[in-house]
């Protein structure tokens, strides 16, 4: 399987609330590289915004989505959430505009509206794999 269809089956089932630890595509998500050298998966803060945690959701987006900005919120209704590449980042800008299409609307192509509200983390969870799907060039 290859990491895209992993991600979209991912995406599918947390759209769902159906999502569990052994899905194939939170092991796509990708790794990070530490200070001390080593690599990581961001498989465990994906699985805690699944669960409700802001924190996680954070952590996650500032680790596979450095230089996005995003927006998240929630109302009676709905939770809300979208990411776009920043491409007036000073650290991250340049390389931005290099590897993703200025031109596109990342806003639009990411934009969650879930329902019911209740899970904001979720939503902006889901922005992520959105953003992660659209980058992926398989």
């Amino acid at each position: 399987m290859t990491q895209k269809k992993a991600l979209q089956d991912l995406l599918v089932a947390i759209e769902a609330g159906s999502a569990v630890q052994q899905d194939e595509g939170w092991m796509h998500l990708p790794c990070t590289r530490h200070d001390d050298g080593k690599m990581s998966s961001q498989m465990g803060r994906a699985w805690r915004s699944y669960h409700g945690s802001m924190d996680a959701a954070k952590a996650l987006h500032d680790a596979v989505l450095p230089g996005w900005w995003y927006q998240v919120g929630s109302c009676h209704l709905s939770d809300d959430a979208r990411v776009s590449p920043d491409f007036n980042c000073p650290v991250h800008g340049a390389d931005l505009a290099l590897e993703y299409d200025p031109s596109i609307d990342w806003a639009d192509l990411t934009d969650v509206d879930q329902r019911p509200a209740g899970n904001p983390a979720r939503a902006w969870l889901t922005a992520q794999i959105k953003a992660l799907i659209a980058g992926c060039d398989e």
